[in-house]
């Protein structure tokens, strides 16, 4: 059962992930939609400095005419109509939409546009202000774009004349005109930075459960851990917004949409895959056949065929979707049957994800592809934390069944190496995951920056995060250094080096932890101490270490670092006004799992900093020792040799 502190620790950042997501989500500005009357759509009974105006696109049509304002002004246009979903104004590829606008005056606002695979154009009061793709009457001449902008305007006068040329012929059915809104520059900032910071975000959870199951994967050498990680990585690498932040600026949208049709259709394989990788009696090979060759022909089709061509093609790809979706249901019923939560979990999260794709198939034959999310990312999600679940709840019981098996081995001394084994592939399977989350928990707080005093608590708890992560990962080195002291494998490097500078810089960068507990430092170095050899790294752990121990066990207090020379050796010591060691813990504080109560009645650390620190020393050829007296300070200090040879 040692491997379900890994699923706690997977439902945190799941938990994480999701209220990150909703507090970004909470910081947008709501939406109100603008009426229209007599063809004038009146914003000012809208807050624009608190509020979006969403205007929607029951504007003036103009279909397959792109007029020019001087158009409008000298009355050389035909009679408008308004754009009627689901009838034959969406085959149009192209048009012009015309509105008034009445706005508040001498204030600058901005127009949010999310153009979605088509091109426009856009006029405001006579002056061309956005030029998004190609606008063209012939699709020999149209460039389409993916574009979230925000256009900056201030309108001089009661009313706004708003012009839009737009085409469209990247796309079966056309589309109309979507995802326009009005508001302060400061609020479409806002909602472009969230939107921002929501993809980064949601990228950084795929990516980090890809790295870790990879890592795993190395570990336990099993398909399906590799399928899920592929899986995980592929559907990281689809996401819109991730994907035109990598790709090249000078690659134009045709090629962009097939590598994003790919991806889609390579991250269905690896699904496929791993369902049979899985439960490889329930499903017939047939089926993965049929599942694997319609996955193929769509790749090989988008590759070779046009985006129009390709699109047209998912009503009849969803049909054939369905029927696998039957056969799928059909052929995994005994697993329901089983009686396993983890074979419900996986089974639940492979049904919803086929029902929602085949229903995208269907529904987006309607709609352009790219910039839509639809419902297979969210099918995909859920997916993604079922099988996550799935693969951990196996490793548990495989974890059960190896202990089980450990109690039948004669050996203590094979069962004591079987251990450290085991703790240092969990240490070393989560390594990688904290930190990669540590960075990006870390960028989306730079994203977010701190201009905006709304945002400062999430900023507070976004510290929080990092810092809570940190540590994770200070206990998992801590767990990685017993396997090596255990196990005879702790190396040294040694060089020559200063341990003034050392401690200096120790002193510098740790003075907000310090700060934290409002305590005082005080730094005694002592002038001109000669280099000597010794691990850098090491002994900075050791001396962080110390100084952590000081911090944590003192309120409002004084902390004492100093350096100085003792005959052949140098010395450092870390003196605290804190609450002390208990007389009848001062000689254990170097056994392992030993945790003490801090200044604020809570346990600190994992019991493994001082066994690690006298471990450290001791290799050094030096000596550590801790002086205390409950209720008025403790002394740690340790001595190093200034000439000393080492073996290895």
């Amino acid at each position: 059962m040692k491997r379900l502190p890994i699923i706690g620790q997977l439902l945190v950042f799941i938990a994480l992930f999701i209220l990150l997501w909703v507090v970004l989500s909470i910081q947008k500005p709501k939406a109100f939609i603008a009426p229209i009357q007599g063809g004038v759509i009146d914003c000012t009974d809208i807050d624009l400095e608190r509020h979006v105006a969403k205007l929607e696109p029951d504007w003036d049509y103009y279909p397959d005419r792109l007029y020019a304002p001087t158009d409008f002004s000298t009355g050389l246009t035909q009679r408008p109509r308004t754009f009627q979903n689901g009838s034959d104004d969406a085959a149009h590829r192209y048009g012009t939409y015309r509105a008034v606008l009445r706005l508040p005056q001498d204030r600058p606002l901005a127009f949010y546009i999310y153009c979605t695979g088509h091109a426009l154009r856009m006029y405001v009061d006579g002056e061309e202000v956005a030029h998004i793709g190609t606008v063209a009457d012939r699709a020999e001449d149209f460039s389409p774009a993916l574009v979230r902008r925000a256009i900056s305007i201030c309108p001089k006068s009661a009313t706004t004349e708003i012009v839009l040329q737009y085409a469209n012929f990247v796309h079966v059915r056309g589309g109309r005109l979507e995802g326009l809104a009005i508001s302060s520059v400061h609020n479409i900032d806002k909602m472009l930075m969230s939107e921002r910071a929501s993809n980064l975000l949601l990228c950084g959870g795929l990516l980090t459960l890809a790295f870790y199951y990879f890592i795993v994967c190395l570990t336990l050498h099993k398909r399906e851990i590799l399928y899920f990680a592929a899986c995980c990585l592929l559907l990281a690498a689809r996401n819109e917004a991730f994907f035109y932040q990598l790709a090249p600026p000078a690659i134009n949208w045709y090629t962009a949409t097939r590598m994003l049709y790919i991806l889609t259709a390579l991250c269905l394989m690896t699904i496929v895959l791993l369902v049979h990788a899985l439960y490889p009696d329930a499903v017939p090979p047939r089926l993965r056949t049929l599942a694997l060759g319609l996955v193929a022909a769509f790749i090989l089709c988008t590759i070779v065929m046009p985006t129009i061509f390709t699109t047209s093609l998912f009503p009849f790809i969803g049909a054939l979707s369905l029927v696998a979706l039957v056969q799928y249901v059909w052929s995994m019923r005994i697993l329901w049957r089983s009686g396993d939560p983890a074979d419900w979990l996986g089974v639940t999260g492979f049904l919803l994800l086929m029902i929602f794709s085949t229903f995208d198939l269907f529904w987006r034959s309607t709609l352009p592809l790219v910039g839509n999310a639809g419902l297979m990312p969210v099918g995909m999600l859920i997916f993604v934390v079922c099988d996550m679940l799935l693969l951990d709840m196996r490793a548990v019981q495989t974890a059960g069944e190896l202990a089980i098996a450990q109690k039948k081995v004669d050996s203590l001394d094979k069962l004591g190496q079987m251990k450290s084994e085991f703790l240092a592939n969990v240490s070393h399977e989560l390594k990688t995951p904290l930190t990669v989350v540590s960075n990006y928990a870390q960028y989306t707080l730079d994203l977010l920056g701190d201009e905006d005093k709304q945002f400062h608590e999430m900023q507070h708890n976004q510290v929080n995060i990092v810092l809570e992560v940190d540590r994770m990962r200070r206990i998992v080195l801590q767990l990685l250094d017993t396997v090596a002291v255990e196990s005879g494998r702790l190396k040294l490097e040694v060089r020559r080096t200063s341990l003034a500078t050392i401690v200096q810089t120790i002193a510098d960068n740790h003075f907000p932890m310090i700060n934290s507990n409002n305590c005082t430092l005080h730094l005694h170095i002592e002038p001109n101490l000669p280099d000597i050899p010794i691990d850098r790294e090491r002994i900075t752990q050791v001396i962080i270490n110390l100084l952590a121990n000081a911090v944590a066990y003192t309120d409002q207090g004084e902390i004492t670092i100093q350096a100085f020379r003792q005959g052949n050796h140098l010395t450092t010591s870390i003196t605290d006004t804190g609450v002390g060691i208990p007389q009848e813990l001062l000689d254990h504080v170097f056994q392992r799992y030993l945790k003490r109560t801090g200044w604020n009645g809570r346990g600190t650390g994992s019991g493994l900093g001082l066994y690690i620190c006298k471990q450290i020393i001791d290799a050094h050829k030096g000596r550590i020792t801790i002086q205390s007296e409950e209720g008025r300070g403790t002394t740690a200090s340790f001595t190093l040799p200034m000439e000393q040879e080492y073996e290895g």
